[in-house]
């Protein structure tokens, strides 16, 4: 208000330095400057210059610095990126200054904290003019050290150093639908039930609260000073109106169910009297006209209405099962059928016979065998290379044995495992010598054939 004031006293003083070109613009001129004379100056709002800057934040997106008390001590001033000079937003605690202002994750609200445990939530799209106050921390030893929302402004947690951490759920949608209202209202001149909820720091209380247990909240000091002559409440014990209102709710509700509990016992009771009624009067009947109780046969004979309506029920209800059972014996007929296919697919080529043989002796490997209905023909390939070369191995040793029997020398016979034996004098040594080495060797080139027939083998 005062910077507009004082721009329209420049501009005034600048109508009337400039001199009229003619008559047009004197005439002009005076017009301005009656206008000027009957625009009522707005009230200027007195801030003391005294303070200085305890918190400030900025916003990324719109480049806005927001600084709290700033050069006059008790507001929030708002600093726009390309301005020279700084506007008041919002009237902030004329005794206590911010510790803390951070922006939400959303960047909705803006979250201010207090030396004197109170944090305000202040909406975006109020144009920073309304806010909700939540207490939290000790008035006297619990200043705000952290304040944070959760990303979908729901939740508010507040630290403060008194030692207490406290969580609040919000609900924002409402706290914003109020916030508009309100702006609305006072944009009108109107006030209504809103302004208890964004109250203006002239009319909201503010009284230091003692260090007492967080249990205590309720509790106010002496000193506080409450408007409209009502009477402080210095003890704990005090009358909650609240407490008091949930307690006669809930016995309000515990009689309307005890009300409803008695209603159903009577109904009961007197369903129970009309049935012992009704069964006394049974009894006393039969007894009077000496009467047996009916078979089953004849109790159905007797409350039989219609013959062939039950006729045709049961005749109903045979075909039913008699359908289902034949449904049944299809599914399990074509159960047996898939099963036999898939036992065919899979166990035709298997072993259908096996034969294992073990000795007594435990350290001894066992033998077994298995009959098939068919070999696979790789399986006959591998017996058919497996049969050739064990006849070219055959036919190798018989050329070697025959090279053995020619090359003999005279006075040796041929041992049973086909090697030479000396048959000399048995003071001959070197002759005996001779023969144990080449059986020695000849171990050894047939280990070294039978290796090769093996790789063979297996590389073919």
């Amino acid at each position: 208000a005062r910077i507009r004031n004082m721009k329209r006293r420049e501009a005034k003083a600048r109508a009337q330095s400039e001199e009229p070109r003619d008559g047009e613009e004197e005439e002009e001129g005076e017009r301005e400057e009656k206008g000027d004379d009957e625009d009522i100056e707005e009230p200027e709002v007195e801030m003391a210059k005294e303070g200085h800057v305890t918190a400030c934040c900025l916003s990324q997106p719109s480049g806005r610095l927001l600084a709290g008390v700033g050069r006059y001590e008790g507001y929030l001033w708002e600093l726009v990126d390309g301005e020279e000079e700084a506007m008041p937003r919002l009237g902030l605690m004329p005794d206590a200054h911010p510790v803390q202002m951070v922006w939400s994750p959303s960047g909705r609200f803006l979250i201010v904290g207090y030396n004197n445990g109170r944090v305000w939530l202040v909406p975006k799209d109020s144009s920073l003019t309304t806010y909700i106050e939540v207490a939290c921390g000790d008035a006297m030893r619990g200043p705000i050290a952290a304040a944070r929302l959760s990303v979908d402004d729901r939740c508010l947690a507040v630290a403060s150093r008194d030692g207490s951490l406290s969580i609040h759920t919000l609900q924002s949608d409402k706290i914003f639908d109020a916030s508009r209202l309100l702006a609305a209202q006072r944009r009108e001149g109107k006030s209504g039930i809103v302004d208890d909820m964004f109250p203006t720091t002239d009319c909201s209380l503010r009284c230091d609260l003692p260090p007492v247990d967080n249990s205590c909240w309720e509790v106010l000091a002496d000193k506080a000073e409450v408007p409209g002559g009502m009477k402080s409440i210095t003890t704990r014990s005090h009358y909650s109106l609240e407490k008091e209102k949930l307690k006669a709710e809930e016995e309000k509700a515990h009689a309307v169910a005890e009300g409803h509990k008695e209603n159903v016992r009577k109904e009961v009771a007197m369903l129970r009297q009309q049935l012992e009624d009704i069964r006394s009067a049974f009894h006393k009947e039969v007894e009077e006209a000496s009467l047996q109780p009916l078979t089953v046969k004849e109790a159905a004979t007797l409350f039989t209405v219609d013959d062939e309506y039950v006729q045709s029920l049961r005749h109903q209800i045979d075909s039913t099962v008699e359908e289902v059972n034949i449904e049944m014996a299809y599914d399990v007929e074509k159960s047996k059928l898939g099963v036999s296919k898939v036992e065919d697919h899979f166990l035709r080529d298997v072993d259908c016979e096996a034969i294992q043989v073990q000795s007594f002796d435990r350290s001894a490997s066992p033998v077994g065998t298995f009959r098939v209905q068919t070999l696979p023909e790789h399986f006959h390939e591998e017996l058919t290379r497996l049969k050739g070369l064990l006849e070219r191995s055959g036919t190798t040793g018989l050329r070697s044995r025959r090279r053995q029997d020619e090359n003999k020398p005279p006075g040796a016979a041929s041992g049973g495992d086909g090697m030479i034996v000396s048959l000399g004098d048995p003071a001959d040594g070197q002759q005996r010598t001779l023969t144990t080495a080449l059986k020695r060797e000849m171990r050894r080139a047939k280990r070294e054939h039978r290796r090769r027939q093996l790789e063979e083998l297996k590389n073919a």
